[in-house]
């Protein structure tokens, strides 16, 4: 387990078990975070790219369906089954 501990010149020093210190500037932190949050950006732009394809490919299927004759909005009609808003079911415990 890595040990960590802050000096005067805001470096901190990571003692790592067997291995001996090593110093890590704040600037290098900095970095560090920096582009692991630019890593993670262009991850989620990507993710949301992906999602707006497969979004766009199921409309195109439902409205082939549509066009077959096929009424997929009547199967997802919830059931008349009323349940129980979540908050008396909380109460209730």
């Amino acid at each position: 387990m890595a040990k960590t501990k802050k000096n005067s010149k805001n470096v901190k020093t990571v003692k790592k078990t067997g291995a001996g210190e090593v110093n890590i500037s704040k600037e290098e932190r900095i970095g560090f975070h920096k582009g692991a949050l630019d890593c993670l950006i262009k991850e989620k732009a990507e993710l949301v790219r992906l999602v707006t394809i497969v979004d766009q490919l199921i409309q195109l299927h439902l409205k082939s369906l549509k066009e077959l004759g096929v009424d997929l909005e009547q199967r997802s009609k919830p059931k008349t089954s009323k349940k129980p808003p979540i908050e008396e079911v909380l109460s209730s415990l």
